[in-house]
């Protein structure tokens, strides 16, 4: 990019007269800094910018005062770095056309765990993670993210999932971790996914089918909500479906409180005690609390045989399998 088209889209100021007229890249760490690159003073420090101008950068991109090392390159300064980011990804966006689609954490988990084709891309929460994924793109494609207030920076027509038209027929054969159903004369067999997400699963389904991509609905990996770690009498962690006993874990609380109301709905005679961090705040009351991790070592085993879990699945696994005197198994 021409660095008078840098400079006005980032509404820098230029500090030097460089010999350099153009930007083969951008770069917001000085490792991946490569010959004729803009770097961008994420850190902001002058160490970095060293660094940078060693490696080869021809625009040096920073928000507060530093020592110019090498006039001939182009030194701009700008208000914000974060901002000048995002005026770079605003132009991208209008100027490539892409699509922008706002998406709760359930349905991005979803996305995610279809096998997609590369016109469909996933931001994070990370701006320097969704500036280069935006940067690089070099064709319209549909971007997804569950971060509406950078969405709004990026791409004020930013657009949600509609809700589902067809609404799925659920079979006998589902159950709390596994379900098989039929949507729009599909058929669906044991899918890796709680009856509770089927309706958002054809929320999804149906959305990518109006985008006219090709992808594989029934090859569906395991997403990270509502998890089960199967245990015996002594808390061990076994492989799915080997024991009586599970412990659920889910790490969003909204979805959370959705599980149990869900569960207390439509299966009211489950052995199920539910579990929050305390000083949690939630809609819902659950039967316990926990003021740590390593305070679920305390559970009986003998007294359900459900339990519902807000929390990180990663860590309470970790403990559950670091138990001493308790071999450390694999879920799967």
């Amino acid at each position: 990019m021409r660095l008078d088209n840098l400079l006005r889209l980032t509404e820098g100021v230029l500090l030097t007269s460089p010999s350099v007229s153009a930007a083969d890249g951008f770069a917001l760490e000085p490792s991946s800094v490569q010959r004729g690159f803009a770097y961008f003073a994420k850190d902001r420090l002058v160490s970095s910018i060293e660094e940078a101008v060693k490696k080869g950068a021809y625009a040096i991109f920073t928000d507060k005062e530093v020592p110019i090392s090498d006039p001939e390159i182009a030194w701009i300064r700008v208000e914000s770095i974060e901002m000048a980011l995002i005026r770079l990804m605003r132009f991208e966006v209008a100027s490539c056309h892409h699509r922008l689609v706002h998406l709760s954490p359930l349905e991005y988990a979803l996305m995610r765990a279809l096998s997609l084709p590369k016109s469909l891309c996933f931001l994070t929460d990370s701006l320097a993670h969704s500036f280069y994924t935006l940067m690089q793109a070099s064709a319209p494609l549909c971007f997804f993210s569950t971060n509406r207030a950078l969405l709004g920076k990026i791409a004020p027509q930013f657009t949600t999932l509609p809700p589902a038209l067809h609404a799925p027929q659920v079979l006998e054969r589902s159950t709390l971790f596994q379900s098989t159903f039929t949507h729009k004369e599909r058929y669906y067999g044991h899918l890796p996914l709680s009856s509770i997400f089927i309706s958002s699963f054809a929320q999804v389904v149906e959305f990518l089918d109006t985008l006219e991509v090709e992808y594989t609905p029934w090859h569906l990996k395991s997403i990270p909500h509502f998890e089960p770690l199967f245990v015996d009498k002594r808390l061990r962690i076994h492989p799915f479906g080997t024991t009586r006993q599970a412990l659920i874990i889910e790490s969003d609380p909204a979805l959370f409180e959705q599980e149990i109301a869900y569960i207390q709905t439509h299966f009211p005679t489950l052995s199920l005690f539910t579990c929050k961090p305390s000083g949690e705040a939630l809609h819902v009351k659950t039967t316990q609390t926990y003021a740590n991790v390593e305070a679920l070592l305390s559970l009986d085993p003998h007294t359900f045989r459900y339990g519902l879990i807000l929390g990180d699945k990663e860590e309470i696994e970790t403990t559950l399998s670091h138990q001493p005197n308790a071999t450390q198994l694999t879920l799967f």
